[in-house]
């Protein structure tokens, strides 16, 4: 987990801007602080999970963790 000082760097870095939207999101969907632009992970979220993600459901990363480990795992949502 990066510490808020850390995802500045981290964002400061640009070394997302090299990843795809797998990796965006596992990443990022696992920290509490946000460590790129929203918009790039708003995006690569909705790709990967395959539906709009609405802004709302991203105060419930739990509900989000859990669908995204189902997609991954090849279950049914």
């Amino acid at each position: 987990m990066l510490s808020e000082e850390e995802a500045i760097a981290f964002a400061n870095s640009g070394v997302w801007k090299e990843w795809n939207s797998e990796e965006i999101v596992e990443f990022q969907l696992f920290q509490e602080c946000l460590a790129m632009p929203f918009d790039i992970f708003h995006a690569a979220i909705e790709e990967v999970l395959g539906r709009l993600i609405f802004t709302h459901e991203f105060t419930r990363d739990d509900l989000l963790q859990a669908e995204y480990h189902r997609k991954v795992n090849g279950q049914a949502t």
